[in-house]
């Protein structure tokens, strides 16, 4: 006899989970996406060994029904076998009652059973509710009465397909010894029967259903799951530790399934690919603070590669190089031709990377401090026009002011947030007034003792912008390629911050101090050249006696208390405070320089506005601008995005050369096997 089906529908909103925690799913193992263009960039076409069985934005979902599930059957399946282990005894104490009694009571118990049986209540409610085909004319005045309501129905059939549907899925039947009244329940024929010993059946863990289903992006899926979390009901300590310790070992599962000489391909797949909202698993463990994922060993071999080889830029439509892929296929073409375009493309693609970002700014600061330190040895600087060299420097200064000012208006609370943005700011008013200064006095100034004046002013603000251009080369150029400047950042960094009460306290002792000495002999010593002394003598200058001109007994006084305070408490301060700060760091670096590589490494890729190319990123956002707000553009144009990359490669265009021709020699010298069977096509 044939089940009938299920009388619920399939998943709905309300009833979701009564159709997503199958654990059966496809074993599919290749997905490929083909999407159309938009906003006139073609989207990603990919051919992804591993890719999940479902819809990516479908994968939290399904990954929080499985918990959920895998949890229900766990539970349920120990409180059967504590029931079962609990009626052993009960079964052995019965038995000899049972076999003593059992001729007497026979037919008793045949007959209650019958009563209480399925068969017996299912045909009572059928003769009940008159379900056969017989006239309404042979049926009694209270027969009549009687009528089916489709509540009845509802609630049975909505038994039914639970019942049906816990089989499917596993689950034991808590109630199949106990009768059960309505049209549409099974009949059972040994209701009387004693049921046999449970035995709990193998329940896969929940990483094997996770990855069963999402395949390489289980972990990213994992923590996609964990952010929902942290965003709906806040930060949760065990549930994040749970979900961290559910990913590392769904990637377990994952590799140990794989052969040794592709496991770290799949491991390279499953936490660099943008599976999840654009978004790949490191980057989700970076914005969630995953600490146990990114201490992992695995996870920090995969983050230091990933800062050499860089993201895959043909399957990123976010990235810059990937507008200018064609939908022609070039299989057709030469096989040398296109193995030469190919790394080509991938060579300038490696030009948006943060690793390549990083060498070519500071290759530029290099060749900005050059220039500077030539000028500054410029024996004629205050008596002759400037020099050919010297315009190409004051362009490298022009330029640095636009961009330094660009970045301060457009994000002025992070660019103030940092330590090395004062440096900067000081070393470019410098420059720029030097720059301004010397012009002025060359061609606006007539008299030669007044130009004469300026131009060494001029030359005076150079020399004193010269240690900040030394200190920008080690705070502001290196820090986002070399861990020790981002340390050093990093340190004098905190302990100015923890420091600014004892420097806010020290400045108010020399201005109480100034204004009571320069109160008692303004007639003797002009104010401006007290505060000038009283700053050299907290710096242990040796004219700090010249403050006791014409009063020595009171202003010894007040000068004793004032280096006193200076001196020894200010300073002990000081120094107590940058101890302090260096202990409570010093514990925490390996954590810090884990965090600050990720960061680095996971920075988007883009071609960078540096010194030399700051006007032509400003006409490239003016044409943006102009056709966003004046042509009511609602999407960027993707032929100004192209001109501003061509203009961007032109423009660097002998560096990506040299750097190419170098890279060349060594890869012919030391890797010519390889070179060699890439070109061959029988390989």
């Amino acid at each position: 006899m044939s089940t009938p089906s299920s009388p619920i529908p399939r998943s709905t909103e309300t009833t979701r989970l009564l159709n997503t925690s199958n654990n059966h799913y496809g074993d599919a193992s290749t997905s490929i996406t083909i999407q159309p263009e938009t906003n006139g960039y073609p989207q990603a076409r990919s051919i992804v060994s591993g890719a999940p069985t479902i819809p990516s934005h479908l994968l939290t979902e399904k990954i929080q029904d499985i918990l959920i599930f895998t949890e229900v059957k766990k539970n349920q399946q120990e409180r059967l076998m504590e029931e079962s282990r609990r009626r052993i005894p009960k079964k052995a104490s019965r038995k000899t009652d049972d076999s003593s009694s059992s001729s007497s009571s026979s037919s008793s118990s045949d007959s209650d059973s019958d009563d209480n049986s399925t068969k017996r209540a299912l045909k009572k409610k059928l003769s009940e509710w008159s379900l056969t085909n017989s006239s309404s004319a042979s049926l009694t005045p209270s027969e009549k009465g009687k009528r089916v309501r489709k509540r009845d129905f509802a609630v049975d059939a909505f038994r039914f397909a639970t019942d049906k549907w816990k089989d499917k899925h596993g689950f034991p039947d808590q109630q199949q010894h106990q009768p059960v009244s309505g049209p549409y329940t099974r009949p059972s024929s040994d209701a009387t029967k004693q049921a046999p010993t449970y035995r709990p059946e193998k329940i896969p863990s929940a990483a094997e259903s996770i990855l069963k289903v999402a395949k390489n992006a289980s972990v990213c899926a994992v923590l996609a799951l964990l952010h929902e979390r942290r965003q709906s009901s806040g930060k949760d300590f065990a549930t994040d530790i749970s979900l961290q310790k559910l990913a590392l070992e769904t990637l377990t599962l994952s590799l140990d399934a794989q052969v040794s000489s592709t496991s770290h391909i799949i491991l390279y797949d499953m936490l660099t690919t943008k599976w999840l909202n654009n978004k790949c698993a490191l980057e989700w463990a970076y914005e969630n603070n995953c600490q146990l994922i990114l201490n992992d060993p695995r996870v920090q071999a995969v983050i230091e590669e990933y800062w050499i080889r860089g993201p895959k830029w043909r399957e990123d439509p976010e990235h810059p190089s990937y507008m200018w892929l064609k939908k022609k296929d070039h299989s057709k073409g030469h096989f040398a031709w296109n193995v030469t375009r190919h790394t080509v493309s991938d060579y300038l693609a490696k030009w948006t990377t943060p690793r390549y970002q990083g060498y070519f700014g500071l290759f530029i600061a290099l060749t900005y401090l050059f220039h500077h330190l030539r000028v500054v040895g410029n024996l004629d600087y205050t008596s002759d026009t400037p020099f050919s060299f010297e315009y190409t420097y004051y362009f490298y200064v022009v330029s640095d002011l636009l961009l330094e000012s660009y970045r301060l208006f457009t994000a002025p609370k992070h660019y103030l947030s940092r330590l090395s943005s004062y440096i900067t700011l000081g070393a470019v008013f410098l420059l720029t007034y030097s720059s301004v200064t010397r012009f002025c006095a060359l061609y606006c100034v007539d008299d030669i003792e007044g130009q004469n004046k300026q131009l060494y002013m001029s030359y005076t603000l150079l020399i004193l912008a010269t240690p900040l251009m030394f200190f920008r080369l080690l705070t502001t150029w290196t820090s986002d390629v070399f861990w020790f400047s981002a340390k050093i950042n990093y340190i004098l960094g905190q302990c100015i911050r923890n420091g600014a009460w004892v420097f806010g306290l020290s400045i108010l002792t020399i201005v109480g101090f100034w204004v009571a000495l320069g109160a008692f002999q303004y007639e003797d010593v002009p104010p401006v050249t007290m505060l000038r002394l009283l700053i050299l003598g907290a710096l242990h200058a040796p004219q700090i006696g010249n403050t006791l001109f014409y009063q020595p007994q009171i202003a010894s006084i007040l000068l004793s208390i004032y280096l006193f305070l200076t001196v020894i408490v200010m300073g002990s301060l000081l120094v107590s405070s940058f101890i302090s700060t260096m202990l409570e760091i010093n514990p925490r670096l390996d954590t810090i320089k884990k965090e600050w590589t990720l960061r680095r490494n996971l920075t988007p890729c883009r071609l960078n506005t540096f010194i030399v190319n700051v006007i032509w990123d400003g006409f490239i956002g003016f044409l943006h601008w102009t056709s966003r707000v004046i042509f009511r553009r609602q999407h960027r144009l993707v032929w100004i995005d192209k001109l501003h990359q061509v203009g961007w490669y032109v423009t660097y265009l002998p560096n990506i050369i040299l750097l190419g021709i170098i890279q060349l020699v060594i890869a012919v010298l030391f890797k010519w096997k390889v070179i060699r069977s890439a070109f061959s096509r029988s390989s």
